[in-house]
Formats: structure tokens, sequence, C-alpha cells
């Protein structure tokens, strides 16, 4: 069996096909609505009111999934259980994103829509990934868009496959101007820790990434599978970038023998974590990545339950800026008083 040698570019190519991209964005009707596509009038939720305890503030979750399981009808009495204000949500594979769009269209002050980029193929890097990219983001007004998945591993038992885009591949580009453009950020899934011996490699590709588009906010999901040292030198280094909390709170990774960064043990920040948080409070963004439904079933409420526990142990102007304030920040949208 052949195999694909990936496309690289050196850092000038790279920003020579940005350019060449410069005309990439929505259709006109989508950007005459695109300002719309937010949280209409944030709902104030009462996590008391839900049987909640711990910090009882306002949560928005940055990215969730919905598989073709997934009880789309639980999705809004879920996040009123736990307080959840809103949440961006995109489908995979081959669930039309039609269903979110119409999801929020029932509850556009719960539902964010996010475009799909997770589709086979972009992730086995396949002609035709660029096309099918910007069908789907000029079919709605996107205000937010899916994690791009650059380095997965294999996951046994949910059919997730392994997939790797180089940091400087040019199936990059459409994603990269769409973020620009919309003025929202590039959500990049790299499992750093998974990378093992190529782990150097791959975070000095994806420096120069970061190098070349220094007006794009780039957020790593799963905060990259980084530990505390190395996520303090990334964010010292690199102002444009800032780290997404799914996986990393013991709900999760205690389901799992993946290493997902441990930035929550028991129920607080890790002592190692803690002065990173303190130093970069702007940097961390609160998120819960359901992907199937049983995880939306099974884990979610524990989740929001755990970290309602978590964010109690920090100042409350600290517990804001993580939960929600960071994200409004970030993409734009209205703050949940």
């Amino acid at each position: 069996m052949r195999t694909r040698t990936p496309i690289r570019l050196t850092q000038h190519w790279l920003m020579v096909l940005i350019a060449a991209w410069s005309g990439f964005g929505t259709s006109a009707s989508a950007q005459e609505t695109a300002v719309t596509s937010q949280p209409a009038r944030p709902t104030i939720i009462k996590p008391a009111d839900t049987g909640m305890t711990g910090w009882l503030g306002p949560m928005v979750d940055v990215h969730s999934q919905v598989d073709e399981d997934t009880d789309l009808s639980s999705l809004v009495p879920m996040l009123d259980s736990g307080g959840v204000s809103y949440v961006l949500l995109s489908t995979r594979f081959d669930q039309p994103s039609s269903e979110i769009h119409a999801l929020a269209g029932k509850h556009p002050d719960r539902i964010v829509a996010a475009a799909k980029t997770k589709t086979k193929a972009l992730m086995k890097s396949r002609e035709g990934a660029d096309q099918i990219f910007r069908e789907e983001w000029q079919s709605y007004p996107y205000r937010a868009m899916a994690e791009v998945i650059m380095w997965h591993a294999a996951k046994s038992g949910v059919g997730a496959g392994q997939a790797v885009i180089e940091p400087d591949s040019p199936h990059l580009l459409p994603l990269l101007e769409a973020s620009r453009k919309a003025k929202i950020p590039f959500m990049a899934h790299i499992e750093f820790a998974m990378l093992r011996s190529g782990k150097a490699a791959y975070m000095a590709k994806f420096k120069t990434l970061l190098d070349a588009n220094k007006d794009v906010s780039f957020g790593l999901i799963h905060m990259g599978q980084l530990d505390a040292e190395e996520a303090e030198q990334l964010l010292s280094s690199h102002p444009n970038v800032f780290l997404i909390t799914s996986h990393s709170n013991p709900v999760t990774y205690n389901e799992s023998v993946l290493p997902w960064t441990r930035l929550i043990e028991g129920e607080a920040f890790a002592p190692r974590w803690r002065p990173v948080i303190e130093r970069f409070p702007d940097r961390f963004v609160l998120a819960f990545d359901n992907v199937f439904h049983f995880q939306w079933r099974k884990s979610f409420l524990p989740q929001v339950a755990l970290w309602r526990k978590v964010l109690n142990t920090v100042p409350d102007e600290l517990a804001h800026r993580i939960a929600h304030g960071n994200a409004e920040r970030l993409w734009g949208f209205a703050a949940v008083q």
C-alpha cells in the first residue's frame, strides 16, 4: 500500500498561500447576518435552583459535539440542570450540520452552531477537503468553528482513527482564513503527549504557525495534553494561544488510559497548575467536549458539578474569567451577567 507524503510548506510559502486565500469568506447573505449568529440575550441560569453547589456563576461550554445517537431534545434541559448558559455545538462526520442549525433556531440563546471541520476528507488530507469546508462555512452565518483535528491518535472502541495534518499543510489555509475574517478562534486538536519522540518537531512547526498568524487566536483543545511547564513556556512565548480545559478533570481522565492533562486533582486545581492559571488568567477557557451520546448522558453533569467545586477554590474574578468571561472576549459574545 502506498503511503502519502504530507505536503509541507516553508513559513514563506505558508504566508504566500494565506495571502492568496484573502478572498475566502462567507456568502453575501451569510456576511449580512453573521453578527447575529451568537447567543441572543444570554439566558441567566441559576445553578442553585438545579441542586448544584459550589461556585454558582454562569458557565459557557466552548466546544461540544453530537453524534447520530444524541437526543438533541435532551441538550437544553441538561444545560439547565448544570446552570450552563450556552454551548458552542457541532456535528461530526456524516451527521448534517442542519440539525444543529435547527436546534440553534429553536434555542438561539442556548445553542451556538459551530461549523463542522471533522470530515473524513480533511482528516485524511484528501483532495476536495477545502471545497467541503468552504461549502459548510457558506451555508450558515457561523460565529464559531469546531476543533480542527491536527494530530489525533487512534481511539479503539469509538471509531476514531489516527489523523495527522502537519502545521504547515495547505489544508489548514481555508480554516485559518475563516477564523481570521470572522475574528473567531482557531481551535486545534493536537495530542502532544501522544507524539512522544515527534513532539519537539511538531511543536516547533506549531510555533511557526502561531508566529505566521499573530492576528488569529489559537485554542488548544484538551489543553494540548501539555504539562504545566510546557504550557507555561508556550503561553509565555506566544500571546495568541490559549488552553481549552476539556478532558482535564478526573471525571474524564479516570475513565481513560490516555495521557490527558491533569489540570484538576480532587476538587481543586493541581498545585503545579494553579500558579500558571494565576499568571495567565485570560488564557484558560472552559469546555467539556462531549462527543458521543453516552458522554452527554453519563459525564456532562458530573463534570459541571466538579468544575463548580473547583472554581469555588479560586477568587471570584478568576472563576468568572475561566467559566465564561474569556470565552465572551475571544468569540465576541455578549456577557452573561
